[in-house]
C-alpha cells in the first residue's frame, strides 16, 4: 500500500491546508518497475529511479490516471479533509531519527572496514595503521561516531516517553549524525588510497550510501532552519 498527499480541494491559495492523505492499495510487485491496472480502466504507473547509491531501497516516479480509491481509505475520514499535510509532518520525527540511526549505521561499517584494510595494507614495509595519522584520524571518527550515536539513543529515548516532543531532538540527531556519516565515509576512503574509489572495496559504496542521508526526511537546510531553528525560539 501507498500513503499518498493529494489536493482535494480545488482552491490552490489554501496551500497545505487543501491536502488530504489517503492510503491506496496495490497489487505486489517484484523489480524495479510496475503497472496496476483496475477493471474500470484505471491505472498506476511506476518506475525506480536510478541512483548512485543507496541501492537497497529505491524511490519511485508514479503516474496516477483515473485511478480510483475508495472514500474510506481518506486517512482520518471527514475530520481528515484538508489536514493531510499535518498528519504526514507528524510523522517525520520518526523517520529522522531512524535515518540518524542508518547513518551511524553507515559511519561504524565504514571504520570497521578501514580498520582491516590499514591493518592488511603495506607501505615502506609497514602496516599504514602504524603510522601516526592514520591513527589520528581513525581516533577522531571514532569520537564523533560516539557523539553521533550519544545524540540518536537520547532522540530514540525521548520518541519513547513522548513522541509529540521529540521532533527538535530528533531532526537535531538527523542532521548531525548524517554530516558525521558523510565525513566517515569520505575520511574512510581517503585511507583506502587509490582502492577506496574501486567498487570491490565496499567502502566506495558506503560514501555514496551517506550522501543521500543529508537530503532524506528534511533536506539539510530547511531542516535546520524550519525545524531546528525554529523550534528553539518557538518560546520567544
Amino acid at each position: 500500500m501507498l500513503a499518498v498527499l493529494a489536493r482535494t480541494d480545488p482552491d490552490a491559495t489554501k496551500g497545505a491546508k487543501g491536502l488530504s492523505l489517503f492510503i491506496v492499495e496495490k497489487d505486489r510487485f517484484d523489480g524495479h518497475k510496475f503497472e496496476m491496472k483496475q477493471a474500470h480502466g484505471g491505472s498506476l504507473i511506476a518506475t525506480a529511479d536510478r541512483t548512485i547509491g543507496y541501492r537497497g531501497m529505491h524511490s519511485f516516479s508514479m503516474t496516477f490516471e483515473r485511478f480510483f480509491v475508495p472514500a474510506e481509505n481518506l486517512i482520518g475520514m471527514a475530520q481528515g479533509v484538508g489536514r493531510g499535510f499535518y498528519l504526514q509532518m507528524a510523522g517525520f520525527a520518526a523517520g529522522r531519527l531512524q535515518t540518524g540511526g542508518r547513518a551511524c549505521g553507515v559511519a561504524q561499517a565504514a571504520i570497521e572496514t578501514t580498520c582491516k584494510y590499514v591493518n592488511a595494507r603495506r607501505q615502506f614495509g609497514h602496516a599504514t595503521i602504524n603510522f601516526q595519522l592514520t591513527q589520528h584520524m581513525l581516533g577522531r571518527m571514532a569520537v564523533r561516531l560516539a557523539a553521533a550515536r550519544a545524540i540518536t539513543y537520547a532522540a530514540a529515548l525521548e520518541m519513547d516517553h513522548d513522541e509529540r516532543k521529540a521532533s527538535l531532538i530528533a531532526a537535531q540527531a538527523k542532521l548531525f549524525a548524517c554530516d558525521v556519516a558523510v565525513d566517515i565515509t569520505q575520511q574512510c576512503q581517503l585511507l583506502h588510497g587509490g582502492w577506496g574509489y574501486a567498487e570491490e572495496y565496499a567502502i566506495s559504496r558506503y560514501v555514496v550510501d551517506a550522501l543521500v542521508l543529508p537530503i532524506f526526511e528534511g533536506v539539510k537546510p530547511i531542516l535546520t532552519l524550519k525545524v531546528v531553528g525554529r523550534g528553539l525560539l518557538a518560546g520567544d
